[in-house]
Parts: structure tokens; sequence; C-alpha cells
């Protein structure tokens, strides 16, 4: 899985370039990274058209807020990045989706190990899907302490290292 120091990068990057930009064309090379839909062009339905309102970040899942107030959700594989193309940059070998804007490019998923995940969750979904809302603590933050992350350090009978590689006390690390 993509770590939170890299999934917040391409967030801040992404946020500068797209966040305004309109879906034109969708395509998807590996149907099982849209499983949650009935199938590809179900996915591309739920895109076509739509503007990017803004980009935010829940853990290491990244959210797309659109404005029809569905979200397109996407999470990283350990080897996933999403970069920004020309409209006419053709999608290399590990590219699993290519999303073109009406102006201003494409975004290409380039995913090797094929194992990310992407889907349009529908308004009032996102707060409802447990993989959205991680367990641990998100160091990122607005609301991290050094308090609160000792706190529940001390409460933990582990090792230091075992505590910070468990996604359930703390995220991405």
């Amino acid at each position: 899985m993509s770590q939170l120091p890299e999934v917040e990068v391409i967030r801040k990057d992404l946020e500068r370039e797209i966040v305004g930009k309109r879906f034109k064309d969708i395509t998807v090379k590996n149907a099982s990274m849209v499983a949650r839909h009935r199938n590809r062009p179900e996915f591309v339905k739920a895109l076509q058209g739509r503007k990017i309102d803004g980009i935010m970040r829940r853990g290491t899942w990244l959210l797309m807020h659109l404005d029809d107030g569905a979200a397109l959700a996407i999470r990283l594989g350990p080897q996933g990045t999403l970069t920004r193309e020309t409209a006419t940059e053709e999608a290399g070998r590990h590219t699993q989706l290519v999303a073109t804007f009406t102006t201003g490019g494409s975004l290409h998923y380039v995913d090797p190990a094929k194992s990310g995940e992407v889907f349009v969750a529908e308004p009032g979904q996102i707060n409802s899907l447990s993989e959205l809302t991680p367990p641990g603590i998100d160091p990122l933050a607005d609301t991290f302490t050094w308090q609160v992350f000792s706190d529940q350090l001390r409460e933990r009978d582990t090792s230091l290292k075992q505590a910070l590689c468990d996604e359930t006390f703390l995220i991405g690390l």
C-alpha cells in the first residue's frame, strides 16, 4: 500500500492541477480495479461530465469530490501512483486507468501490481464506508496531538516498532 506521505504529496499536487476540471473520457484497462461497479461502462457513466470540486485524503485513500455530490475514491496499490499527462500521451504498459479532461490533459493511474481500487461513491455513502474511516491515528490530520499519541502508545502492550507498523494504531507509516 502506498504510504501516507506519498499519498499526501499526490493529493497536494492534484489539488493544484485538476480541481475544477471536468471528466470527458475514461478508459479502464483492468476491470478488477472498478469491481464495486457492475461493469466498466457503469463506472465510466458515473464519472463522465462530472467536475472535480475538491480533493481530500482519508487515511491512504484519495477522495475527489464531484459536482453532483458523489466522490471518486482511489486506493493506490503498493506501487500505484497518479500522474498528470497531456491528453495525447499514450498509456504505458502499467497504466490501469486514463481519465481525460475536457480541457487540460489527462490523469493516468499507474499500478504495475494491479492491486489498487477505484470507485464512485454516491452522495452520503462516503461516511458509511468503513475503509474510508481508518481506525488509527492520522499523523497528518489537524486533530493529531503528541499527547493523544503518547497516551494511546502507553495503552498498548507491544513493542514500539509493532505499534508504529500497526494500521489500527498509526495510519500509513
